[in-house]
């Protein structure tokens, strides 16, 4: 992203201006012949805008618009936005520059852009946060200086959205839009501790320390806008067209009881499960469907109220069983059935906790199958073995390298051993 005359290049960029559609706090401009958006992308704006101001309390002068130019493609992006090298959008003079129709990390920009610009860091990783741009990921094995180091890395995108989403989950949002205020885009790192421990009461070290010791798979989302999404009865399937509103469709569910869903995506795009009422939520599981594709899993998840992210075109089909398949002794578990397809994965997130845990599943389908620890799920990874009475050595160990370990189909016993905490994912991959 680039903000600001001076962030962008010289020459005058060729903005869309074929067709404008207005409304209390959006001027909409695109191209003539632009099929993927309507005018009906006001509404969706509008209570993004509400929804975001509510939560963050951003001040907004009265008749202010941000100006919006949706660009046809990343093409005529590339070419005429006079973006940074490299940049998907960008905000310059608080107009939005974007070939994504409803850009939810630059409309977080605009709407902070007259609090002040803050250090990369801290600026990214609000955007990152708030508009649950990044899926679920390990928590950042890096240091927040090293992070600094370079302002334009993923590495700072992921490790800001971490430590905001822990920010607002520990301390709400009025601290974070204080640091937001008191910093400048040149703030050096020790600058940035000082501030932070004049607002917080508390060093930035000790609230790193604490994302960065964690182990396993969480976002880094806020979820305020998605947990603002229609109510969906778990196991109700949902087909999604594509439309000219919002690019990215949320969807919100309630567990009574803790439970295991068994979903199956399909279309071009990722989806995404989370956990409302906190930010950096334990229980983010990723519902990733690949390109031209169907993509299966199982979810292990607490009581509580969920969101989905879902990108149309997209279907889901799913249900909710009781989660017998998985527990602290392998004795009594009650295997899952899971069919192993051509062509198509299976995603398992199995909690891991203080003791060890066991999962107990029956792969059926396939003449064989190929596992894989997820390489963000962490930890010394896992065994697999024929029963719960294997013999201490007969089981095989599973790690989050990149060979795949071979299993003939048939039942198969999945023990992780304990960890320091109670929070994360591990994710197992099946495939024929």
């Amino acid at each position: 992203m680039c903000l600001g005359v001076a962030g962008c290049s010289a020459p005058r960029p060729d903005l869309p201006s074929d067709v404008t559609w207005r409304s209390a706090h959006f001027t909409y401009h695109t191209r003539t012949g632009d099929a993927a958006v309507c005018e009906g992308i006001l509404a969706d704006l509008e209570r993004h805008f509400g929804v975001l101001q509510n939560r963050l309390g951003f001040p907004w002068e009265s008749g202010r618009r941000i100006d919006y130019y949706h660009f046809l493609d990343a093409s005529d992006f590339d070419a005429n936005a006079h973006c940074d090298p490299g940049a998907a959008g960008c905000l310059v003079d608080g107009g939005i520059r974007t070939a994504d129709r409803f850009d939810e990390h630059e409309l977080i920009h605009a709407y902070l852009a007259d609090i002040g610009r803050p250090t990369p860091l801290i600026e990214e990783g609000t955007a990152v946060s708030f508009a649950c741009g990044i899926g679920p990921t390990a928590p950042p094995r890096l240091s927040w200086r090293r992070a600094m180091e370079d302002p334009s890395s993923l590495d700072l995108y992921a490790a800001g959205g971490w430590l905001v989403g822990h920010l607002v989950d520990r301390y709400g949002t009025a601290p974070l839009m204080q640091l937001y205020a008191r910093l400048s885009p040149d703030t050096d790192a020790d600058g940035l501790a000082r501030t932070f421990s004049d607002i917080y009461g508390t060093s930035l070290d000790a609230e790193w320390d604490a994302i960065s010791i964690a182990d396993g798979v969480r976002t880094a989302c806020a979820s305020v806008w998605p947990c603002t999404g229609e109510a969906l009865a778990v196991g109700t399937d949902l087909s999604l067209e594509s439309g000219c509103g919002a690019n990215v469709v949320a969807r919100t569910f309630s567990l009574d009881v803790a439970a295991s869903l068994r979903w199956e995506t399909g279309g071009p795009w990722n989806a995404q499960i989370g956990e409302c009422g906190t930010a950096a939520s334990p229980h983010g599981a990723a519902l990733r469907s690949a390109t031209g594709g169907r993509f299966r899993g199982l979810v292990e998840l607490d009581a509580g109220d969920y969101f989905l992210l879902l990108r149309p075109p997209a279907t889901l089909a799913w249900s909710a069983a009781p989660s017998t398949w998985v527990g602290d002794t392998c004795d009594g578990l009650e295997p899952m059935t899971l069919t192993i397809a051509a062509q198509t994965s299976v995603e398992v997130d199995v909690r891991r906790g203080g003791a060890t845990r066991y999962a107990r599943l029956q792969i059926d389908g396939a003449t064989g199958v190929a596992m894989r620890l997820a390489e963000a799920a962490g930890g010394a990874g896992a065994e697999v073995c024929d029963s719960c009475s294997a013999a201490p050595g007969s089981c095989e160990t599973l790690t989050a390298d990149a060979t795949a370990l071979r299993r003939s189909t048939g039942e198969q016993i999945l023990r992780w051993g304990p960890r320091s905490d109670d929070d994360g994912f591990a994710t197992i991959r099946l495939a024929p």
